[in-house]
């Protein structure tokens, strides 16, 4: 798990350091920072405050962020569920899943 220094306020930060690159460095601190979900100026920050920075695949993101979409839609559903009950009311009946229509397509 990356840890994170204590948030300061941008206004301190007053002073620009320049360093020069090639492009292959450029695009390595680029790339690794792009991984992180960090600009390069954190991401040199962090490093130099000896924090650990994780990165996170592509694909890993594009399954991280299914997965956060289907918890936003468990999470309309419960609610949907739980007002009803609190009404007196039956909830609406929920759609099975057709798991293995969904293993198939998975698999495929």
């Amino acid at each position: 798990m990356t840890t994170t220094p204590p948030k300061r306020n941008i206004k301190q930060r007053t002073i620009q350091f320049k360093i020069m690159l090639t492009p292959i460095e450029k695009e390595k601190w680029t790339t690794l920072a792009r991984s992180a979900g960090l600009d390069i100026s954190e991401l040199v920050r962090r490093r130099m405050a000896g924090c650990r920075i994780q990165t996170v695949s592509e694909a890993n993101w594009h399954c991280y962020w299914q997965l956060l979409k289907i918890g936003i839609n468990i999470n309309q559903i419960a609610k949907v569920q739980n007002t009803a009950v609190a009404d007196g009311t039956i909830p609406p009946p929920i759609d099975p899943i057709p798991f293995e229509q969904l293993l198939r397509l998975l698999t495929s």
